[in-house]
């Protein structure tokens, strides 16, 4: 018995963070796009008189701008790591056998409701928040279980 709890505990961790990995792509993503705000700003800031502000020479101006342009390359790696992430994601999804858990990951996960207006998308009168997080949780194992079995019948 004490073996299928720390199972299923083993599955809802694994399920969840693989779910999760796809928002801490998005605030990766997030701090990427704020530190190019603050650098063209820095650099637009500075363009217009480069040798009368202090600090502010023509080396340290290109330096900026090949940070900038390191910066837009990394953003570009995070979006396409977010979108293959995210195709990975819903195909496991799509594979759960379960219409309503199905739709609790989608509502939750990919369109970031809280459990309240996920109980009301499920139901009306809307769902109990316990019972709304309880099926949830499960949705979460059937998924990490939905992804091990496709790992495990992948060919090598």
């Amino acid at each position: 018995m004490g073996e299928i709890i720390q199972d299923r505990i083993a599955l809802y961790q694994l399920g969840k963070s693989e779910l999760n990995s796809l928002h801490e792509l998005e605030l990766e993503i997030s701090y990427i796009q704020d530190k190019i705000r603050q650098m063209e700003s820095i650099i637009n800031g500075g363009s217009s008189n480069l040798s009368g502000i202090p600090g502010r020479s023509a080396k340290e101006q290109s330096t900026r701008i090949a940070e900038l342009a390191d910066l837009r390359d990394q953003l570009d790696d995070l979006y396409e790591a977010r979108i293959i992430k995210f195709l990975q994601i819903m195909a496991q999804v799509n594979l759960m056998p379960s219409d309503t858990k199905r739709q609790l990951i989608k509502y939750k996960y990919f369109m970031k409701m809280d459990y309240n207006q996920v109980a009301k998308q499920l139901a009306n009168p809307p769902l109990a928040y316990d019972y709304t997080r309880r099926i949830m949780r499960e949705a979460v194992i059937e998924f990490a279980s939905t992804m091990i079995k496709e790992v495990r019948n992948s060919p090598v």
